[in-house]
């Protein structure tokens, strides 16, 4: 009878005392803020739109579709502005005015640009 009183108010003690420190919580996290998160996102999203089009360009010029330059200029081309561009072809629309590439270089581009996104978002 004496452990079980013993026992009983040792776990009783043991709870309270979790209840305590576990409602008495002094460490307080700041609310989140949405521009914060979203630009997080926009960061991640743009590092793996970056990692696309750099294999996909360093691709293309290993099987000399583009030199090296204009897989430079491309590179330079999409990533200005990233968060307010759409689409790469609209990207790259630019460079093929500028003849920088030619539009057969613009569409084997896209496409692969295209290919490597569903890759990866069927992963």
């Amino acid at each position: 009878m004496k452990n079980g009183k013993i026992t009983s108010i040792f776990i009783l003690v043991c709870i309270s005392i979790m209840l305590f420190t576990g409602c008495s919580s002094t460490t307080k996290k700041a609310p989140m803020n949405p521009k914060t998160v979203i630009n997080d996102t926009e960061k991640g999203i743009s590092t793996a739109m970056k990692t696309i089009y750099s294999d996909t360009l360093k691709g293309l010029v290993k099987v000399k579709t583009i030199t090296q330059t204009q897989a430079n200029k491309v590179m330079e081309e999409v990533t200005k502005n990233w968060s307010k561009a759409k689409g790469s072809i609209n990207r790259l629309d630019k460079l093929v005015k500028n003849k920088v590439i030619n539009q057969k270089q613009a569409d084997k581009i896209n496409k692969k640009i295209e290919k490597a996104k569903k890759d990866i978002e069927s992963k």
